[in-house]
């Protein structure tokens, strides 16, 4: 086991870890990143006024209580003053319940405050990230972005929370307190005044430390949310494999780092606030070890020595708050910062800006279009071909050639390294990108299904269809009669991510959803890989008919899926080797007649 010694050494030695987004240690500035805040923190700013106000309010009726007591001592008690006791018990009462009523209220108008910045710090940064472009979620895994989504936001709060009020407070009160050592006595306020320099410079000392410290942590958490969400949506792949105790050490050994981490910071946490607070246990028993002396010689009074006692907490009371919440700021600079890093990502092109699409004919051109993931290698070389309003086309070939990376393009989820994409006429980087995607239904490899009923699932690309829309394409992809069968029928639930469901069930559901989306362009990604032979038989026998003015994209390697297109793209080493029809490709291209036969 390791001593807290320990803990305190490797806490004083942490980093700043590399920034997985970003890819560095090194952040904005702070003034750079508070940018981020000003639009929501402005946008709310008349709520947070009010709780502004009380606490200021609150802050002032404490200044004069000290010298209130000091008269109650010297000039009521000690003088027996009884006709006066009860005037000056009533005054300090009425600011005592002034003062907590105040506060009572700022608590409530300032958590008001916080929820409602909060809510749209997390609204923009959740719109915002729905649109960074396909390959930010290629290269990052859910699980850490939930958590840099979600808590990471929560850790900001500090910027616009009470506490930025509280910092001008105390420090009025602080200076107010000074003030009124001195007014009560000169010497030993010197005295008390040169032991402050020693709480900033502890302070300078570990702010660093806690900085390094809250990202160190921060990161940490972040991966252990995306080790836990990888582990929970590969159950079945857990099970399979018997490896549950592995993944149970992997999980925990994660944890482990997370705990460690922070035992790390409460070690040096707990050692700058022992700097902290000792100071105004010296600077108390100094004052009442010279004040009781004073007051023994009969050069002073006991009044003072209570009241100076008392402004003793308006001068270190605030010093050890400014203190402290220096060592909190860390904490919030450290979220900011990674917040800030999601801000500053470029998200797609033409969000937002573009023409907007209200229908497209269906005219798709690629020319001279090459792609890579990595910027190294190509995955797609040098592809053109011209496909007319109402085209269906075949993308054949084999495993890893590129054909999902095509449908990929034309869904303009990424963008070509070099070439360009036109539809109907117009390069791709003209259209605003949301409306251009309306426009096209979609069918993955692997089916997406959102937890819900099934009626949910299949309005989800056009929340407005009608029930009959709906059921003509549940019976277009072989499914109504399935969904009929159900105890709930179209209301089912699912499960998540269609847990409930078979995958060629799952598969047909997909595709009635692109066919209630009503789009102008389809795009199919091995569609029926999950279906039996006549099953699959049945759908391109009816669906050629269903979308006969719509441009249909498949990538299949099911002769039933391709013989009766218009159009057969023979891709090959990541690129076009041949273009044609089912007959003419069979009469002229050796590789097609090859890939036919394996096929069959």
């Amino acid at each position: 086991m390791d001593s807290w010694f320990t803990y305190l050494k490797q806490g004083l030695s942490r980093k700043l870890p590399k920034d997985r987004i970003i890819g560095k240690e090194n952040y904005s500035s702070i003034k750079t990143n508070l940018k981020n805040l000003r639009p929501f923190i402005s946008r709310h700013w008349r709520k947070g006024l009010l709780g502004s106000i009380l606490i200021f309010f609150t802050s002032l009726l404490g200044f004069p209580q000290p010298l209130i007591f000091r008269y109650l001592v010297d000039n009521v008690i000690l003088s027996r003053q009884l006709e006066l006791l009860v005037g000056v018990i009533l005054l300090l009462l009425g600011i005592a319940l002034a003062e907590k009523l105040a506060s009572l209220l700022q608590q409530f108008y300032f958590a008001r405050f916080e929820q409602e910045v909060t809510l749209d710090i997390q609204h923009d940064l959740l719109e915002r990230a729905l649109h960074f472009p396909k390959s930010f979620f290629d290269h990052n895994e859910t699980g850490y972005l939930m958590h840099r989504l979600s808590s990471d936001v929560q850790g900001v709060r500090w910027f616009f929370s009470s506490t930025i009020v509280y910092i001008i407070t105390n420090f009025l009160r602080f200076v107010g307190g000074i003030s009124l050592l001195f007014y009560l006595e000169w010497r030993l306020a010197i005295m008390v005044s040169v032991m402050l320099p020693g709480l900033w410079f502890s302070v300078r000392y570990f702010s660093g430390k806690i900085h390094a410290l809250s990202h160190q942590g921060m990161e940490q958490q972040a991966i252990v949310a995306s080790r836990l969400q990888e582990s929970l949506s590969s159950v079945s792949l857990i099970k399979a494999f018997s490896s549950e105790f592995r993944a149970v050490r992997c999980l925990m050994s994660e944890l482990k780092t997370a705990f460690q981490i922070s035992l790390e910071r409460t070690s040096v946490s707990s050692v700058a606030n022992l700097a902290i607070s000792s100071m105004p246990s010296i600077a108390r028993t100094m004052v009442l070890a010279l004040g009781a002396y004073w007051i023994i010689q009969g050069q002073w009074t006991l009044g003072s020595l209570l009241a100076f006692q008392a402004y003793l907490g308006y001068v270190f009371g605030p010093a050890q708050f400014l203190a402290t919440t220096s060592l909190q700021f860390q904490n919030a600079v450290a979220a900011l910062e990674r917040i800030s890093a999601l801000f500053d990502i470029v998200p797609e092109e033409n969000v937002g800006t573009g023409i907007t699409v209200e229908r497209l004919k269906g005219e798709i051109e690629f020319k001279n279009v090459s792609f890579s993931y990595d910027g190294y290698n190509q995955v797609l070389k040098d592809i053109s071909f011209h496909v007319y309003p109402g085209e269906h086309v075949a993308i054949v070939g084999p495993s890893g050639v590129g054909k999902t990376t095509l449908l990929s393009l034309i869904l303009c989820f990424y963008k070509p390294s070099s070439g360009e994409i036109y539809f109907d006429g117009r390069p791709a980087s003209d259209y605003e990108v949301g409306s251009l995607r309306r426009r096209i239904g979609y069918v993955s490899q692997d089916p997406l299904l959102i937890s819900g009923n099934i009626m949910q699932n299949l309005k989800y690309g056009n929340p407005d269809a009608t029930q009959e829309q709906v059921i003509w394409a549940a019976m277009a992809a072989g499914i109504h009669q399935f969904i009929q069968s159900l105890p709930a029928g179209y209301e089912t639930e699912i499960g998540e991510k269609g847990v409930k469901l078979s995958q060629g069930q799952k598969q047909r559901l997909s595709i009635a959803r692109a066919l209630v989306k009503e789009p102008d362009v389809l795009v199919l990604d091995e569609p029926s890989s999950a279906l039996d032979r006549l099953t699959e038989k049945s759908l391109f026998q009816i669906l050629p008919t269903l979308i006969r003015n719509k441009t249909l994209f498949v990538v299949s390697n099911r002769l039933s899926a391709i013989k009766e297109v218009h159009k057969i793209l023979v891709l090959n080493e990541n690129t076009i080797v041949a273009t044609g029809t089912h007959q003419s490709l069979i009469e002229s291209n050796p590789y097609y007649r090859k890939f036919v036969v394996t096929a069959d």
